[in-house]
Protein backbone atom coordinates (compact mmCIF):
# COMPACT_ATOMS: atom_id res chain seq x y z
CA UNK A 1 0.00 0.00 0.00
CA UNK A 2 1.82 3.50 -1.13
CA UNK A 3 0.05 7.03 -0.34
CA UNK A 4 -1.29 7.18 -4.01
CA UNK A 5 -3.47 4.75 -2.80
CA UNK A 6 -7.37 5.29 -3.53
CA UNK A 7 -10.08 4.79 -1.61
CA UNK A 8 -12.92 3.17 -4.31
CA UNK A 9 -16.07 4.63 -4.86
CA UNK A 10 -17.83 1.61 -5.81
CA UNK A 11 -17.81 -0.54 -2.44
CA UNK A 12 -17.17 -0.70 0.80
CA UNK A 13 -15.54 -4.22 0.45
CA UNK A 14 -12.26 -3.26 -0.03
CA UNK A 15 -9.34 -6.28 0.25
CA UNK A 16 -7.46 -6.21 3.50
CA UNK A 17 -3.45 -5.33 2.87
CA UNK A 18 -1.44 -8.08 3.58
CA UNK A 19 1.63 -7.43 5.76
CA UNK A 20 4.03 -6.66 2.94
CA UNK A 21 1.34 -3.41 2.64
CA UNK A 22 1.30 -2.41 6.11
CA UNK A 23 4.45 0.40 7.71
CA UNK A 24 5.99 0.41 10.45
CA UNK A 25 3.56 1.49 13.21
CA UNK A 26 4.18 4.59 14.81
CA UNK A 27 5.51 3.30 18.41
CA UNK A 28 2.99 4.09 21.14
CA UNK A 29 5.36 5.95 23.31
CA UNK A 30 5.73 8.80 20.59
CA UNK A 31 4.96 12.00 19.87
CA UNK A 32 2.58 11.28 17.29
CA UNK A 33 -0.69 12.99 16.99
CA UNK A 34 -3.52 11.16 18.23
CA UNK A 35 -6.35 10.35 15.10
CA UNK A 36 -9.60 8.87 16.32
CA UNK A 37 -11.45 6.98 12.94
CA UNK A 38 -14.73 6.66 13.53
CA UNK A 39 -16.24 4.70 11.35
CA UNK A 40 -18.68 1.52 10.30
CA UNK A 41 -17.10 -0.93 8.28
CA UNK A 42 -13.90 -3.12 9.39
CA UNK A 43 -12.45 -3.30 5.61
CA UNK A 44 -12.82 0.63 5.54
CA UNK A 45 -10.36 0.45 8.91
CA UNK A 46 -7.71 -1.62 7.95
CA UNK A 47 -7.49 0.29 4.94
CA UNK A 48 -7.17 3.84 6.46
CA UNK A 49 -4.59 2.17 9.25
CA UNK A 50 -2.24 0.25 6.68
CA UNK A 51 -1.41 4.23 5.55
CA UNK A 52 -2.11 6.22 8.38
CA UNK A 53 -0.31 4.21 11.22
CA UNK A 54 3.54 5.00 10.08
CA UNK A 55 2.71 8.92 10.76
CA UNK A 56 -0.11 9.00 13.50
CA UNK A 57 -1.10 7.03 16.43
CA UNK A 58 -4.35 5.87 14.77
CA UNK A 59 -7.58 5.04 17.20
CA UNK A 60 -10.78 3.54 16.08
CA UNK A 61 -14.50 3.99 17.12
CA UNK A 62 -17.68 1.99 15.43
CA UNK A 63 -19.87 4.90 16.60
CA UNK A 64 -20.04 8.52 18.59
CA UNK A 65 -20.64 6.68 22.26
CA UNK A 66 -17.19 4.90 21.21
CA UNK A 67 -15.47 7.61 19.84
CA UNK A 68 -16.63 9.99 23.43
CA UNK A 69 -15.24 7.18 25.14
CA UNK A 70 -11.96 7.44 23.58
CA UNK A 71 -11.77 11.30 24.44
CA UNK A 72 -12.13 9.99 28.27
CA UNK A 73 -8.60 8.18 27.59
CA UNK A 74 -6.52 9.88 24.95
CA UNK A 75 -5.90 13.75 23.90
CA UNK A 76 -7.38 13.21 20.24
CA UNK A 77 -5.89 15.48 17.53
CA UNK A 78 -7.82 15.29 14.73
CA UNK A 79 -11.00 12.77 14.05
CA UNK A 80 -11.54 11.43 10.72
CA UNK A 81 -15.59 10.46 10.36
CA UNK A 82 -16.79 8.01 7.73
CA UNK A 83 -19.99 9.01 6.51
CA UNK A 84 -23.22 6.48 6.38
CA UNK A 85 -25.98 6.47 3.72
CA UNK A 86 -28.01 9.11 5.52
CA UNK A 87 -25.36 12.17 7.09
CA UNK A 88 -27.65 13.22 10.09
CA UNK A 89 -25.52 10.45 12.51
CA UNK A 90 -22.79 11.89 11.44
CA UNK A 91 -23.84 15.88 11.64
CA UNK A 92 -25.20 15.14 15.14
CA UNK A 93 -21.63 13.67 15.98
CA UNK A 94 -19.83 16.73 14.55
CA UNK A 95 -22.41 19.29 16.40
CA UNK A 96 -21.85 17.17 19.61
CA UNK A 97 -17.80 17.32 19.40
CA UNK A 98 -17.88 21.14 18.94
CA UNK A 99 -20.12 22.07 21.47
CA UNK A 100 -17.84 20.28 24.40
CA UNK A 101 -15.77 22.78 25.37
CA UNK A 102 -13.10 19.86 25.93
CA UNK A 103 -13.14 18.35 22.62
CA UNK A 104 -14.68 22.04 20.91
CA UNK A 105 -10.87 22.43 19.07
CA UNK A 106 -10.58 19.24 17.40
CA UNK A 107 -10.66 19.23 14.11
CA UNK A 108 -13.33 16.94 11.84
CA UNK A 109 -12.37 15.83 8.64
CA UNK A 110 -15.61 13.69 6.78
CA UNK A 111 -15.21 11.35 4.26
CA UNK A 112 -18.36 10.71 2.12
CA UNK A 113 -19.47 9.58 -0.94
CA UNK A 114 -21.81 12.19 -1.54
CA UNK A 115 -20.72 14.81 -3.74
CA UNK A 116 -23.84 17.13 -2.90
CA UNK A 117 -23.62 21.05 -2.19
CA UNK A 118 -26.32 20.91 0.39
CA UNK A 119 -25.03 17.75 2.60
CA UNK A 120 -21.18 19.15 2.08
CA UNK A 121 -22.92 22.58 3.30
CA UNK A 122 -24.73 21.08 6.05
CA UNK A 123 -21.61 19.69 7.81
CA UNK A 124 -20.05 22.64 7.33
CA UNK A 125 -22.45 24.61 9.06
CA UNK A 126 -22.06 21.62 11.81
CA UNK A 127 -19.00 22.67 12.10
CA UNK A 128 -16.74 20.23 10.36
CA UNK A 129 -13.69 20.99 9.71
CA UNK A 130 -12.80 19.19 5.83
CA UNK A 131 -15.64 17.26 3.72
CA UNK A 132 -13.63 14.69 1.54
CA UNK A 133 -15.36 12.98 -0.92
CA UNK A 134 -14.99 9.32 -2.81
CA UNK A 135 -12.83 8.37 -4.64
CA UNK A 136 -9.54 10.22 -2.96
CA UNK A 137 -6.13 9.76 -3.34
CA UNK A 138 -4.67 8.97 0.20
CA UNK A 139 -1.70 11.64 0.07
CA UNK A 140 -4.89 14.19 -0.36
CA UNK A 141 -6.10 13.01 2.83
CA UNK A 142 -2.79 12.85 4.65
CA UNK A 143 -2.19 16.39 3.47
CA UNK A 144 -5.63 17.55 4.86
CA UNK A 145 -5.24 15.65 8.59
CA UNK A 146 -1.36 17.70 8.66
CA UNK A 147 -2.71 20.85 7.46
CA UNK A 148 -5.25 20.67 10.22
CA UNK A 149 -2.95 20.00 12.62
CA UNK A 150 -0.91 22.22 12.23
CA UNK A 151 -3.34 25.16 12.24
CA UNK A 152 -4.85 23.81 15.62
CA UNK A 153 -1.36 23.75 16.95
CA UNK A 154 -0.51 27.24 16.14
CA UNK A 155 -4.23 28.50 17.46
CA UNK A 156 -3.20 26.61 21.18
CA UNK A 157 0.63 28.51 20.33
CA UNK A 158 -0.54 31.56 22.52
CA UNK A 159 -1.23 29.50 25.69
CA UNK A 160 2.34 28.24 26.19
CA UNK A 161 3.27 32.64 26.45
CA UNK A 162 -0.08 34.15 27.90
CA UNK A 163 -2.13 32.74 31.02
CA UNK A 164 -4.24 34.81 33.35
CA UNK A 165 -2.57 37.01 35.67
CA UNK A 166 -3.42 40.24 37.85
CA UNK A 167 -4.72 42.85 35.80
CA UNK A 168 -4.63 40.77 32.50
CA UNK A 169 -7.86 39.06 31.71
CA UNK A 170 -6.26 36.76 29.07
CA UNK A 171 -10.28 36.39 27.54
CA UNK A 172 -8.85 33.71 24.84
CA UNK A 173 -8.40 31.06 28.38
CA UNK A 174 -11.53 28.88 29.05
CA UNK A 175 -13.35 28.56 32.06
CA UNK A 176 -11.19 25.41 32.85
CA UNK A 177 -7.88 27.30 32.45
CA UNK A 178 -8.46 30.23 34.39
CA UNK A 179 -10.03 27.64 37.53
CA UNK A 180 -6.69 25.50 36.71
CA UNK A 181 -4.37 28.87 37.07
CA UNK A 182 -6.15 30.23 39.76
CA UNK A 183 -5.31 26.93 41.77
CA UNK A 184 -1.57 27.03 40.82
CA UNK A 185 -1.34 30.36 42.15
CA UNK A 186 -2.89 30.03 45.12
CA UNK A 187 0.17 27.70 45.58
CA UNK A 188 2.77 29.02 43.86
CA UNK A 189 5.21 28.84 46.84
CA UNK A 190 4.70 24.97 47.03
CA UNK A 191 7.55 23.01 45.25
CA UNK A 192 6.43 19.96 45.21
CA UNK A 193 2.99 21.03 43.70
CA UNK A 194 2.65 18.86 40.30
CA UNK A 195 -0.22 16.48 38.57
CA UNK A 196 -1.29 14.41 41.67
CA UNK A 197 -1.99 18.02 43.90
CA UNK A 198 -3.58 19.67 41.13
CA UNK A 199 -5.74 16.67 39.80
CA UNK A 200 -6.58 16.72 43.47
CA UNK A 201 -7.76 20.13 43.66
CA UNK A 202 -9.73 19.97 40.41
CA UNK A 203 -11.54 16.87 41.97
CA UNK A 204 -10.79 15.03 38.65
CA UNK A 205 -8.49 12.45 38.24
CA UNK A 206 -4.48 12.80 37.09
CA UNK A 207 -5.27 11.54 33.52
CA UNK A 208 -8.36 12.99 32.66
CA UNK A 209 -6.31 16.76 33.87
CA UNK A 210 -3.47 15.73 31.54
CA UNK A 211 -6.24 15.06 28.96
CA UNK A 212 -7.97 18.76 29.54
CA UNK A 213 -5.10 20.22 29.99
CA UNK A 214 -2.89 19.11 26.66
CA UNK A 215 -6.22 19.83 24.57
CA UNK A 216 -6.63 23.43 25.40
CA UNK A 217 -3.03 24.53 25.46
CA UNK A 218 -1.01 21.88 23.68
CA UNK A 219 0.83 21.61 27.07
CA UNK A 220 1.16 18.91 29.78
CA UNK A 221 -0.11 19.64 32.98
CA UNK A 222 3.52 19.84 34.65
CA UNK A 223 4.99 22.28 31.45
CA UNK A 224 1.72 24.42 31.99
CA UNK A 225 2.62 24.55 35.92
CA UNK A 226 5.92 25.62 35.23
CA UNK A 227 5.05 27.81 32.32
CA UNK A 228 2.36 29.79 34.85
CA UNK A 229 5.31 30.22 37.48
CA UNK A 230 7.69 31.53 35.45
CA UNK A 231 4.78 34.32 34.18
CA UNK A 232 4.31 35.44 37.80
CA UNK A 233 7.97 35.24 38.47
CA UNK A 234 8.39 37.89 35.35
CA UNK A 235 5.74 40.05 37.38
CA UNK A 236 7.55 40.12 40.46
CA UNK A 237 10.70 40.87 38.38
CA UNK A 238 9.26 43.89 36.78
CA UNK A 239 8.00 45.40 39.81
CA UNK A 240 11.91 44.92 41.37
CA UNK A 241 10.57 44.75 45.13
CA UNK A 242 12.29 41.33 45.63
CA UNK A 243 15.66 39.63 45.32
CA UNK A 244 15.92 36.83 42.96
CA UNK A 245 15.97 34.50 45.83
CA UNK A 246 13.24 35.56 47.11
CA UNK A 247 11.28 35.36 43.75
CA UNK A 248 12.77 31.94 43.27
CA UNK A 249 11.90 30.62 46.40
CA UNK A 250 8.13 32.19 46.57
CA UNK A 251 7.31 30.48 43.03
CA UNK A 252 8.31 27.66 44.34
CA UNK A 253 11.73 26.93 42.98
CA UNK A 254 14.10 24.78 45.22
CA UNK A 255 16.73 26.94 44.64
CA UNK A 256 17.76 30.33 43.20
CA UNK A 257 20.24 29.03 40.65
CA UNK A 258 17.75 26.16 39.57
CA UNK A 259 14.94 29.26 38.69
CA UNK A 260 18.24 31.53 37.24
Amino acid sequence: MTQETHIEHKSDRLPAPSDADIPEVCHPDTECPFLLFVHANEEWCATIKAVLSATYRLLTAGNGQEAQMQFTEHSIDLIIFRTLPSPTDGLSFCRQIKSQPTTASVPIIILSDKDDANVRTAYYEADADSYLVRPLEMKVLTARIDSLIRINQKRRQPYATKFPSDGDSAPDCTHFIRRVTDIIHTHLDKERFGLETLSSYMHISPSTLHRKVKAQTGLTPLDFIRKVKMKYACIMLSHREQTISEIAYATGFSTPKYFT
